[in-house]
């Protein structure tokens, strides 16, 4: 019913966590922490039962939110749709935050990121600095390092892969700046042609 990530066992820190039903009825019981959960579990968990009660995303709305232009992919893979949608600013972030979209099949998750490159290299940094905190040896980074360039589309995207998942930057498309993350269950090419079919809300 719930997907989790953890990828910090030494305490326990719970990264992500999300809803596989539309809504909260679906699971015929009620959504509770477990007992000793972190402050972050808690705060997923409360996530959790806001997005199941909101009801399917409102990208009109969200557009009117955000302080620049919204797009979304119009190209997924198959099975998957927009779950949630929303607008997010880091307390240390100057910038006017971002947008963040989010798609599933029932088991994958896509991110779909977007704002000033500003804003986006401030969540990277975040993430960063997360990692060296809480990451295990041997786990996976939440943001690859390096990458190298592409062409498709006539865009130029930034790539970066490592064993747990894919990143894909675009900047400047109606002067925003996207990433995509997903994990490597899916195909390159998947990934690739949700940055090509990218167009404004």
């Amino acid at each position: 019913v719930l997907g989790f990530e953890d990828r910090s066992i030494d305490d326990g820190l719970i990264r992500s966590l999300w809803l596989r039903t539309e809504r909260l009825d679906d699971l015929g019981m009620d959504l509770q922490a477990p007992p000793r959960s972190d402050p972050q579990m808690l705060r997923c968990l409360g996530q959790v039962k806001a997005d199941a009660e909101r009801g399917p995303p409102d990208l009109a709305a969200l557009a009117e939110q955000v302080p620049f232009p919204l797009l979304q992919p119009l190209r997924l893979p198959p099975g998957f749709r927009l779950t949630a949608a929303r607008h997010r600013k880091l307390r240390s972030d100057r910038t006017s935050g971002f947008a963040v979209l989010e798609y599933q099949d029932g088991m994958a998750l896509i991110r779909v990121l977007q704002g000033t490159a500003e804003a986006l290299d401030a969540f990277e940094d975040r993430e960063r600095g997360r990692d060296e905190r809480h990451r295990d040896e041997g786990t996976c980074p939440s943001i690859p390092e390096g990458g190298a360039p592409i062409t498709a589309g006539g865009l130029r995207i930034l790539r970066r892969k490592d064993r747990c998942r894919t990143v894909l930057r675009v900047d400047g498309i109606e002067g925003v700046s996207v990433t995509i993350i997903g994990r490597n269950e899916l195909s390159q090419d998947a990934y690739i042609e949700m940055v090509e079919s990218l167009d404004l809300v």
